[in-house]
């Protein structure tokens, strides 16, 4: 059932891409955020009421992307390795350099 999920996920980001993910039941019925509610109504109907979040991967990019996008691959670079430090998680796709150094400066100087 799990292989059977990550292939309908494949597919569905696959196809809309600009999606942040989908809410999925425990039958593999995919809603998007704006349909959560329906997600959760369908699965009140199944034996397993469980409704998962399912982000999609691409909505987030890897230090090489960041640092590609941004031109000055150093400084990016140095930047994303920080953000992901501190979060624990690569910073969103469209995250600007200034929006990066103020959300680190703010993480720092909440651990002071």
């Amino acid at each position: 059932m799990e292989k059977e999920r990550e292939n309908i996920l494949k597919l569905l980001f696959g196809q809309y891409p600009n999606e942040e993910g989908f809410h999925m039941t425990s039958d593999n019925q995919a809603f998007t955020n704006k349909h959560k509610g329906d997600a959760i109504n369908h699965a009140k109907t199944l034996k397993d009421k469980e409704v998962i979040w399912a982000a999609n991967p691409k909505q987030k990019l890897s230090t090489e992307e960041v640092a590609k996008d941004e031109g000055d691959d150093a400084e990016t670079e140095a930047l994303v390795a920080r953000y992901k430090e501190l979060f624990g998680t690569n910073p969103q796709k469209n995250m600007k350099i200034e929006t990066l150094q103020k959300k680190i400066a703010e993480k720092e100087a909440e651990g002071k």
